[in-house]
């Protein structure tokens, strides 16, 4: 970084974005809170199908390889490329932005058209008369437009983490919601078998409208089985396309998933952060800086260059050699610059809005956000109070031997879909809480 010399243009204090390789550890990408786990085969016993209580939260590994993922798409994105050129066009600004004119030398030879006067050969060197407040508003100038370069470069980068984000978390429900779908599918062909032959023995007959509703039971799960599938399809093939990788080299992070309840700050603790730490908000505050500093440079461009140096004359056959000093500038009188001035003044009012519309944004986001985080929340809640009221008036039934025999087959497979249905909605409102997590934990960097 090229110093600035010592002098007493009072510059607009704003602080520069940090560079994404300083930051300390709680600022890597977050970790993820992975969803229900429902890998529990059809076969098993009512303990391990209705089992959910928490697990144990995700473990580092998982959340050092999600910030490898967001590293490797970073690295990867032709669009942070160009911001990085960005930032190397602003580094050489900032260079070459007090250059040293050279000197002037001119030489000139003067001769009569007619008669004998005598020849004349002349030439003078002039020199620029450093301006040294003119050359620190120019630093200070350029050292502000790298400061927004690299915030804009962040921003970027933030853009990055958060669609990553979105698609692993998505990655991550999908893969779930798979194999939920698979056990929903396996049971409704074993309720088919189970409850036909039933029919069949009752009735003396096989029943056809029985049979229809379970054909058309075992469709419907199928055809959800295959949306589920396609769904993980795109969404890896879209996590592949950020990383730059084949859809086949990709596995789910690490391996099993477990689930965690996610939790927020309160809505105020949010909002106090908007402007500590949001990136808009900070890029804002970096374009405004640098807008006072160009209307400062304005200012002093409006202040003409002067030069001043020697001149020397001799006449050929004469001895009346001379030598003198020459001075040279513009008077300032029609054009003072005020044009650029005004522009610059425009775009400073320009910065002030946009500060508070950045903040105002993001804050609006923040408690959109925050609001659905807290109604999935109480939904949640809701849905988890019931589901394990019932489970356990079953399991009560279930270990009573009065009345374990007079539980049929067909409804133990009818109970056990409808805990599938309910622990199906249940990791969609966890895949959306996730969501949101990740996101607010991103953008207030929690």
């Amino acid at each position: 970084m090229v110093g600035v010399p010592a002098n007493n243009i009072e510059p607009i204090e704003t602080a520069a974005p940090a560079s994404l390789d300083s930051l300390p550890p709680e600022h890597d990408l977050v970790s993820f809170e992975t969803l229900l786990e429902t890998e529990a085969p059809i076969e098993s016993s009512w303990e391990d199908a209705t089992e959910l209580v928490p697990a144990p939260a995700a473990d580092p590994e998982m959340r050092r390889e999600l910030n490898s993922i967001a590293q490797t798409a970073i690295a990867s994105s032709a669009a942070l490329a160009v911001e990085r050129r960005q930032v190397e066009i602003a580094e050489a600004a900032l260079m070459t932005a007090v250059p040293h004119r050279n000197p002037q030398l001119v030489l000139d030879l003067e001769t009569p058209t007619g008669g004998d006067g005598p020849i004349e050969i002349g030439g003078r060197i002039t020199f620029e008369i450093l301006n040294s407040s003119l050359r620190t508003v120019r630093q200070r100038t350029a050292l502000a437009g790298l400061h927004r370069a690299m915030a804009e470069l962040e921003s970027a980068e933030l853009g990055v983490s958060l669609e990553v984000a979105e698609q692993v978390v998505e990655w991550m429900y999908l893969v779930e919601l798979v194999s939920l779908r698979r056990r929903q599918v396996d049971l409704v062909r074993q309720l088919e078998k189970v409850s036909l032959p039933e029919s069949a023995e009752a009735n003396e007959e096989v029943d056809l409208v029985g049979q229809v509703q379970s054909q058309l039971a075992v469709d419907k799960r199928e055809q959800e089985l295959v949306a589920a599938q396609a769904a993980e399809d795109r969404c890896k093939s879209r996590l592949a396309r950020l990383l730059d990788t084949d859809p086949d080299a990709l596995s789910i992070l690490g391996g099993k998933l477990v689930q965690s309840r996610t939790s927020l700050p309160t809505l105020p603790e949010l909002l106090s952060r908007v402007d500590q730490v949001s990136s808009a908000v900070n890029l804002a505050a970096l374009q405004l800086d640098e807008s006072h500093w160009k209307h400062r440079l304005a200012q002093e461009k409006a202040t003409p260059a002067s030069e001043i140096g020697p001149t020397y004359r001799e006449r050929v056959r004469d001895p009346g050699d001379q030598i003198g000093l020459r001075f040279e500038t513009d008077l300032p009188i029609y054009d003072r610059n005020q044009d650029e001035i005004a522009l610059r003044q425009a775009e400073i009012r320009k910065g002030e809005a946009s500060i508070h519309a950045a903040s105002q944004t993001v804050a609006n986001a923040v408690v959109k956000l925050h609001e659905e985080f807290v109604s999935l929340e109480q939904r949640l809640s809701s849905i988890d109070d019931g589901q394990l009221s019932t489970i356990n008036q079953y399991q009560a039934l279930a270990d009573n031997e009065s009345v374990r025999d007079s539980i049929s087959a067909a409804q133990r497979l009818e109970l056990e879909e409808m805990i599938l249905d309910v622990q199906a909605e249940q990791l969609g409102i966890k895949y959306r809480m996730t969501q949101i997590w990740a996101q607010l934990t991103i953008m207030l960097q929690l």
